[in-house]
């Protein structure tokens, strides 16, 4: 949202091959706050637990707006006569489920320097439409790539999201299951949460799909260190047939576009933080995008905000009233929008804002974010221990009643085996509606 953070204090569970899945890589987590890393006393970690529920509720625009406060007093009130008897870690992991117990997914505890002394199972997901895919393992047990998961150490994996997500902040499934991928490695967290008996280890029971009638297996899988990760984690291979060659491709640029290959005059703008660039404004990247639409010979244009989680929504205010007035944009899929579960803050209203103003057709999945949600993030720091406690201080409303996420107007969402076979549903689905004419003639509210 505008002047909000990206996600904050998130571990990335995925190795740098596993960009490709549009997850972050393993083991760098965000912003680690610059502090010491050495043991601090439970009288500290009390101290903090003291301030953080006197100075959250009256910072936050409206905290209790589903946790009743006498809950979220109550849980601090357990936590403060436990904290003795528990390791830093456990600790760090209680604040962070004690803010995420509060549901408005802009307001943590960045917890990332405890994520990263933890070690990590060798182990990345990806949330398809039908299920949680492996899409990198262990290289002595390769053979899971391009399975199912189904069991944690004999807990199924529907019980393994409800525990791990209670460790996050996340408002609709989408987001649920998008942030999942980001703390599943944390073997120290699969402790916390009873999954496992200690973090050395676990069992995962899996159903691979890349051999017919395959029958469920079970690996027993190995912690590592960071530096170990690696040399050790093997990702599934991704081929990337026809138009998903296009927006598999990785660039440092928060903006840039190209052609769709075989689809003359459709433009194919990506759109991945909503920031300014050291080395260029959105504004100059923006301008870049409209020079090259003046020139002629762009009919459609696909925008896409799939990895977008978010920053300052202003910035790309002007790019969109510039195409809203531009003739050639004006039918029903002349101009398109992509979404999907990491489109989130920012990048949710901005598409909010190409569908309202631009009359976009959205196509993609269910966002991260609901339409209806908190934001304008701000921080403190706690005294003792130094974390950084992030806070919204305004609510956005883009929607009548409230819906669990902005929907697109076209459901895209790749399969398990959609992603094994490298396809990019979403895009597919967007060039197929650019192929006839765009319909209409004015298409805006």
């Amino acid at each position: 949202m505008r002047t909000c953070l990206h996600r904050h204090g998130r571990l990335a569970l995925c190795c740098a091959a596993l960009l490709a899945f549009g997850a972050p890589v393993v083991g760098q987590p965000a912003s680690p706050s610059p502090v010491s890393t050495a043991p601090f006393s439970a009288d500290d970690w009390r101290a903090d637990l003291d301030q953080l529920i006197v100075e959250l509720p009256k910072r936050h625009v409206n905290a209790f707006f589903r946790t009743a406060q006498a809950d979220f007093v109550a849980a601090a009130a357990d936590l403060r006569g436990r904290l003795d008897g528990m390791s830093d870690t456990d600790r760090a992991l209680s604040f962070a489920r004690l803010a995420a117990s509060l549901g408005d997914a802009h307001t943590s505890i960045d917890i990332s320097r405890f994520q990263a002394a933890s070690r990590l199972f060798p182990i990345a997901l990806y949330p398809a439409s039908d299920g949680l895919l492996i899409v990198g393992a262990p290289a002595e047990a390769s053979e899971m790539n391009g399975s199912e998961i189904l069991a944690v150490n004999g807990t199924p994996i529907a019980e393994v999201v409800a525990r791990m997500s209670t460790l996050y902040a996340w408002e609709n499934q989408a987001s649920r299951l998008g942030w999942l991928r980001r703390w599943f490695a944390m073997s120290e967290a699969h402790r916390f949460l009873g999954i496992t008996p200690t973090a050395d280890e676990c069992e995962v029971l899996f159903r691979p799909l890349l051999t017919p009638d395959a029958q469920p297996r079970s690996v027993t899988i190995r912690a590592v260190t960071r530096p170990e990760l690696d040399a050790t984690l093997k990702t599934l291979p991704r081929p990337a047939p026809g138009p998903a060659a296009l927006s598999q491709r990785r660039e440092t640029r928060a903006l840039w576009f190209d052609f769709v290959p075989d689809a003359p005059g459709v433009m194919y703008v990506r759109y991945d933080r909503c920031a300014n660039d050291p080395q260029a404004t959105i504004a100059q990247y923006a301008e870049s995008v409209l020079a090259r639409i003046e020139a002629g010979g762009v009919r459609r244009l696909i925008i896409d905000l799939r990895a977008n989680g978010g920053g300052d929504s202003s910035l790309l205010d002007p790019f969109i009233a510039a195409i809203a007035e531009r003739p050639e944009f004006r039918g029903r899929g002349a101009v398109i929008a992509l979404i999907g579960r990491n489109t989130f803050s920012s990048a949710q209203l901005n598409a909010h804002s190409l569908r309202q103003r631009a009359g976009a057709v959205v196509i993609g999945g269910p966002t991260g974010q609901k339409p209806n949600a908190y934001g304008e993030v701000r921080q403190f720091a706690l005294d003792r221990t130094g974390l950084r406690v992030f806070y919204s201080t305004k609510r956005f409303v883009t929607a009548e009643g409230d819906p669990e996420s902005m929907m697109p107007d076209v459901l895209a969402e790749p399969t398990m085996r959609d992603t094994i076979a490298g396809r990019d549903v979403a895009l597919e689905a967007a060039i197929a509606f650019t192929a006839g004419p765009a319909s209409g003639g004015e298409s805006r509210p």
